[in-house]
């Protein structure tokens, strides 16, 4: 009988993925969005309990301020933008993403075909309309580089992401850029066709954007927790680009104040973002250790990091279950 019991034991411990009843607190970049659209599914659906974790979802107030409270909280995982995890992870703060969400930038220009601007290269001493601290700003400084183009040739606009769509009608800025996923079919909807428009990641510049990050203090003492975690939101992930609905209603089931329609539109305009079919051979949410060593190289530049850091210390994909591939895998 002893023997049996041990026996079962070990074959609990093999199975179970985390230990029962754990939680954690994952912390957004922001308010929640179709780029959240995933989690929610997760959450709602099932699939963090079905790994054997309790996952509460709490929005953010930007990547920044997200990093420093999970770096604190030995409890809890977020969302942030990549970017700011390797300008974090270099200045020693305790922090690495596990799994890539955004795999493609979502930088996007508008412009009116109307205007004449007919490409990038016709935006010199054009007005491009974006809030103060919008990191498209610094970020842009890469890309003009890339394409040859003086960054200082441009006019800079304070815009609020809400008036970008009207500032652009009323001819106050001549190119808008937007990053908000939640705001990409306002442009469609507003400009019909005479909408031009340009994603960052076709014009050069693709930067690994939303990653999901854990305190190394959770990673070292419950790695099973991380994996549960990053497995579900992998299934999660592969689900919602199979088919959005049912993630949307788990989006809008917790805040009833967003519109289906509405999330189901931006959700379309999003999927796209979430897998680069050029890492096809990657697991879904991997991190390319050569798109990691080039975006650090835009960080070191651009935010004035050390250069010795050693960028594939920010990442750690070994919480990500292998057999999980991106979607286009599979057609």
């Amino acid at each position: 009988m002893h023997r049996m019991m041990i026996a079962s034991l070990l074959l609990f411990l093999f199975v179970a993925p985390a230990q029962a009843d754990q939680s954690v607190t994952l912390y957004l970049n922001w308010k929640p969005g179709p780029e959240h659209v995933p989690l929610f599914y997760a959450e709602k659906g099932g699939l963090y309990e079905q790994e054997g974790v309790h996952v509460n979802i709490e929005p953010g107030t930007g990547s920044g301020n997200t990093l420093r409270v999970v770096a604190k909280d030995p409890a809890s995982m977020g969302v942030a933008d990549f970017q700011a995890v390797l300008a974090t992870r270099s200045k020693g703060i305790d922090v690495i993403a596990v799994m890539n969400l955004l795999s493609n930038s979502p930088y996007t220009f508008y412009w009116l075909k109307s205007s004449g601007i007919r490409s990038i290269h016709d935006f010199s001493g054009k007005r491009i309309g974006a809030e103060e601290r919008d990191s498209a700003r610094l970020l842009w400084r890469a890309l003009a580089k890339g394409k040859g183009i003086d960054p200082q040739s441009v006019i800079w606009v304070n815009v609020s992401n809400n008036a970008k769509v009207d500032a652009l009608r009323s001819g106050a800025i001549d190119i808008a850029v937007n990053a908000f996923p939640g705001s990409f079919r306002l442009y469609p909807e507003a400009f019909g066709d005479d909408l031009a428009q340009l994603a960052w990641r076709d014009a050069g510049l693709n930067l690994y954007n939303l990653s999901l990050v854990a305190p190394t203090a959770l990673v070292r003492d419950n790695p099973a927790l991380v994996r549960a975690v990053g497995k579900a939101t992998q299934r999660a992930v592969a689900a919602c680009l199979a088919d959005g609905a049912p993630c949307i209603d788990a989006l809008t089931e917790s805040y009833p104040t967003l519109k289906r329609d509405e999330e189901l539109s931006n959700w379309r305009w999003t999927a796209g973002l979430f897998q680069n079919t050029q890492q096809a051979s990657l697991p879904l949410g991997a991190f390319d250790s050569s798109r990691v060593r080039r975006d650090f190289e835009v960080a070191r530049e651009l935010q004035g990091l050390e250069p010795g850091f050693d960028s594939s210390t920010a990442i750690d994909n070994t919480f990500l279950d292998a057999s999980i591939r991106p979607l286009s895998e599979k057609r």
